[in-house]
């Protein structure tokens, strides 16, 4: 039997992403093309940590 996925952890890890995404895109300055790229894995990973936190409230 294959063990047990813990989706809260998995939707908690996928949030901290996404903090420590949007604080590095915070930091940079606009315009520049290290803020563009800051951008799109801050909107990845919040779409990553909604996915998560769906699937574990499903699961409950």
């Amino acid at each position: 039997m294959a063990p047990r996925i813990d989706l809260e952890d998995i939707a908690d890890d996928a949030w901290e992403r996404y903090r420590d995404a949007k604080r590095r895109h915070d930091e940079l300055s606009d315009g520049s093309h290290d803020k563009m790229m800051a951008s799109i894995a801050m909107s990845v990973a919040v779409l990553a940590a909604i996915q998560a936190t769906a699937a574990h409230r499903a699961e409950k």
